[in-house]
């Protein structure tokens, strides 16, 4: 899981630090921001973490101001002393909003509930995916155009691995390791009669 915790307070960021790596001993922080200008500056120069603990209050400003700058995906667990920006934080992604001195036992639950989230939607991701390749064996289709630089090929649907989506756009991943720019989403996967 990588982690980004914006939190101007050092020893709110060292606490959190730390109940999140006993809790998630693999976890990797990618990095501790303390101001709205850096968290954007970072957010624009870096994928997207995991999950982000957010404090409130930063150094510049109310971390709400990030979201005018930036489009940020990834779930937010806030962090605050202040109750009274709750409602504005679900606003945005969050997961949980938890009070300072941040509790273990509330941290674990957040936590618990993000991986749950994570494991409904990758169980929702694979049973639409299951359902695609179901519906290609029926119709008996056997192979599916994609990009490959300037011009197009097709490849064989038994040659494909797996199957991911970035940034909107779909990659087909064949059993000899190469990937495939598919021009079309997931759900409008369509394969062509031999």
């Amino acid at each position: 899981m990588n982690i980004l915790i914006i939190e101007d307070e050092i020893n709110a960021f060292e606490y959190l630090q730390s109940m999140v790596k006993k809790m998630q001993p693999k976890a990797n922080i990618l990095a501790h921001l303390d101001s709205v200008e850096d968290s954007v500056n970072w957010l624009h120069q870096h994928e997207q973490p995991d999950v982000i603990f957010m404090d409130i209050q930063l150094a510049d400003g109310l971390c709400f101001e990030i979201f005018n700058y930036v489009k940020v995906k990834a779930p937010i667990i806030f962090t605050t002393a202040f109750d009274q920006y709750a409602i504005e934080a679900f606003k945005v992604n969050s997961i949980d909003y938890l009070l300072k001195p941040v509790n273990p036992e509330d941290l674990m639950k957040a936590l618990q509930k993000y991986q749950a989230q994570q494991a409904a939607t990758a169980g929702a991701f694979n049973q639409q995916i299951q359902s695609v390749f179901g519906q290609l064996n029926r119709q008996k289709k056997h192979r599916c155009l994609v990009k490959r630089g300037n011009h197009f090929e097709f490849i064989e649907v038994s040659d494909i691995a797996f199957v991911h989506s970035e940034s909107s756009i779909t990659f087909l991943h064949t059993f000899d390791g190469k990937r495939h720019l598919y021009n079309n989403t997931i759900e409008g996967l369509s394969l062509i009669h031999i």
